[in-house]
C-alpha cells in the first residue's frame, strides 16, 4: 500500500456536529475554495474524517434531507470510518491499512503537526481491502 499526499491542496477543519449544509455552504463561500473538509469528532476522541468538497456535495444531492442533519449523523460516521491520523515524526510506513472501508474517509491519512493540527491529506493507493456498504 502506498500513500499519495496531496501537497498544496487546501482544507478547512469543521466540527462534525455542524450540519452538512453549513459545512458545504461555508466551503463554497470560502474564496480560497478548499479542496478538503476535515471533520473532527470531539465526542469520539477527536477522530478526523477527510472528504473532498465534491464528495460531500454529491452526497447531499443524493440523500434527501441529509443537508439539514449534523454531518456526524448525515454521513453516519463511526470510529471505524475515520481517517488515519499520522502524528509528526511518524513515517508513512506506520500506517496500517484497514481491512475494510465503508467511507472514502477510511482510506485517507491526515498528517498532523506538533500541535496535532492537520497539515496535509493523503490517500491510500493499491489498497487491497474490501468495500462494505454504508
Amino acid at each position: 500500500m502506498q500513500i499519495t499526499w496531496y501537497v498544496g491542496e487546501t482544507y478547512r477543519l469543521f466540527d462534525a456536529s455542524l450540519t452538512l449544509d453549513e459545512i458545504i455552504d461555508e466551503m463554497w463561500a470560502d474564496d480560497s475554495q478548499p479542496d478538503w473538509a476535515i471533520l473532527r469528532r470531539p465526542d469520539a476522541g477527536n477522530r478526523l474524517y477527510a472528504y473532498r468538497l465534491q464528495e460531500l456535495d454529491a452526497f447531499r444531492e443524493m440523500v434527501p434531507d441529509s443537508g439539514q442533519r449534523p454531518a456526524v449523523y448525515a454521513l453516519n460516521l463511526h470510529e471505524t470510518d475515520s481517517s488515519i491520523d499520522l502524528p509528526p515524526g511518524r513515517p508513512d510506513t506506520d500506517v496500517v491499512a484497514p481491512p475494510y472501508a465503508r467511507q472514502p474517509a477510511s482510506l485517507r491519512v491526515v498528517r498532523l503537526d506538533d500541535a496535532l493540527q492537520p497539515v496535509a491529506v493523503g490517500e491510500m493507493t493499491d489498497w487491497d481491502g474490501e468495500y462494505l456498504p454504508p
